[in-house]
């Protein structure tokens, strides 16, 4: 039966990380398809973190990370959200008095901010308002990885 080849929408080979001269990883192979949902399960201590913070730029790393058909070689964080990969950094870092759709607008303030060239509606003297205490609105959009946007 015929198969069609669809490119990985992230693909990890080879990926070696750690901190300083502490070696976590040591060629790590994943690969997360289009639309698949992953779970990166393990004991404390295992690298699940070291993983995650490599791949999206927050670590050096040795081997081969590819998002979404772009080589990541010698990214960093913002070169990863700029691709579309960002990380969640785990635990409650978040704006307790903002709503998580406040909390993700901020994540990507700086992307807005570059793309626009002016200040978001969402930051005036330096307090964060909620878009809801905006006069205008925000579109938001999904694009899918066959490329359609919702």
């Amino acid at each position: 039966m015929p198969t069609s080849a669809v490119e990985p929408l992230l693909d990890v080979v080879g990926l070696s990380a750690g901190y300083g001269k502490i070696g976590i990883l040591h060629g790590v192979d994943l690969t997360v398809g289009a639309n698949e949902v992953v779970a990166v399960l393990g004991p404390n201590g295992a690298g699940k973190t070291t993983l995650l913070r490599a791949v999206s730029g927050l670590l050096p790393w040795s081997g081969s990370v590819c998002f979404a058909g772009r080589d990541l070689a010698g990214a960093g964080p913002r070169d990863t959200v700029q691709a579309g990969l960002a990380h969640v950094i785990e635990g409650h870092r978040v704006f307790t008095q903002l709503t998580v759709l406040d909390n993700l607008l901020l994540a990507i303030y700086d992307l807005r901010l570059r793309s626009s060239r002016k200040s978001p509606p969402s930051a005036t003297n330096g307090r964060v308002r909620s878009p809801a205490a905006n006069s205008r609105s925000w579109r938001w959009r999904r694009v899918w990885s066959d490329g359609h946007v919702s």
